[in-house]
């Protein structure tokens, strides 16, 4: 008979979806919490709407083993949150196989979330290394079913002979507890304003921040900076650009890749619910970062997500997520924003439809844990 777990512990990072007293805490502490990236607070921020994890005690990569081993008897469960952890390179092996070791001392029940690919989709033959496989092969041996981003991710399990997975998109998705009535008014009330607009002046315009190093991060920096209200960024580059650094010397300040006109309306967040209200006090928004967009979309505002390359496009063809190329961005630029709301428009049936599936795939995943009453919201 199913039991209520008496101890769980939540694999992640040092903070939830917030990060407490950030002000008073330095760029590096704050990347290091949050992951180098503020938008993985969004992953969790998801995960705590789905299930109910004000009992999990959490565990970081410094403190995992005394959490998990040091009192002697084993946790119930180990939910982990998992991220792109799939890829090549040597910076991929030393992570997992640290993740490999910590979970691999004795047998745990793990309930892996999220799991996903970094790599290109194309002709380059993709090879998982000696501890990436070790660390898969151990997620997949202790658990029920691992939650999986996109079929991509999948595909990579079964090359391996891993059959135990789920495709469920990302938590993010379903931090709005509204159905798919409910945000589809509020999405066509949205997209009535915006087509109401003359232009984007009359519109408060989200954008978010463009890939580093990206071929077309000047470009569109460039296009939007002086349609969008603000600049939402997540990365230590962006972050650093505006905010003080304290006993920071000149040597090791990262340069700013915004211009002055753009870092005056650069903006960031280390607390999901205040960068919810901030999309929700806008009317749209647009970008490359598919988190930043899955914060609008959840806020109920018309989002579209730039599709810069075929991890994104992976993830947004599982999640069905509205979309635009690169061109298509560069003419919204330059046109009403209607036409921004027609594109919008023209996927957000699918969005929603795909949404209650993958929710279904979560409720799916959770209620099939063994030995584990579920502890879904």
């Amino acid at each position: 008979m199913n039991h209520v777990p008496k101890r769980v512990v939540w694999l992640d990072l040092p903070v939830r979806a917030s990060v407490p007293r950030s002000y008073d805490r330095s760029l590096s502490e704050l990347m290091f919490a949050t992951g180098e990236n503020t938008g993985n607070l969004v992953f969790r921020k998801g995960l705590e709407c789905l299930i109910d994890t004000t009992s999990a005690q959490l565990a970081d990569p410094r403190n995992a083993d005394a959490i998990l081993y040091g009192s002697g008897d084993l946790p119930d469960l180990v939910l982990i949150s998992c991220a792109n952890w799939i890829g090549e390179g040597n910076s991929f092996e030393e992570s997992n196989y640290s993740r490999s070791e910590v979970l691999s001392r004795r047998p745990l029940q793990l309930a892996p979330i999220g799991l996903g690919i970094q790599a290109t989709i194309g002709d380059h033959p993709f090879r998982i290394s000696e501890n990436t496989r070790r660390l898969l092969l151990i997620l997949s041996e202790h658990s029920h079913q691992i939650s999986v981003r996109c079929s991509k991710t999948a595909e990579c399990l079964q090359d391996l002979g891993i059959t135990n997975y789920i495709i469920t998109g990302c938590p993010s998705n379903f931090i709005s507890e509204s159905d798919r009535d409910r945000l589809a008014i509020t999405y066509r009330d949205r997209l009535q304003t915006i087509r109401s607009a003359s232009s984007w002046n009359e519109l408060r315009l989200v954008v978010n921040e463009p890939p580093e190093g990206h071929s077309s991060d000047h470009l569109f920096l460039s296009a939007f900076t002086e349609l969008a209200s603000s600049i939402v960024v997540q990365t230590p580059s962006g972050i650093s650009s505006v905010r003080y650094q304290q006993q920071a010397s000149q040597e090791t300040k990262i340069p700013s890749r915004f211009s002055t006109e753009a870092k005056r309306k650069v903006t960031y967040f280390f607390d999901v619910d205040a960068w919810l209200e901030h999309s929700y006090s806008s009317n749209a928004t647009i970008g490359h970062r598919m988190h930043a967009n899955m914060v609008g979309l959840q806020a109920g505002i018309p989002s579209l997500l730039i599709v810069h390359d075929a991890r994104l496009q992976g993830l947004a063809d599982t999640m069905r997520i509205p979309v635009i190329t690169e061109a298509q961005a560069y003419a919204i630029a330059t046109s009403p924003p209607s036409f921004f709301a027609d594109i919008f428009e023209e996927q957000l049936s699918a969005y929603l439809a795909r949404r209650d599936e993958l929710y279904d795939r979560f409720l799916e995943l959770f209620n099939s844990m063994p030995n584990v009453e579920p502890f879904i919201r």
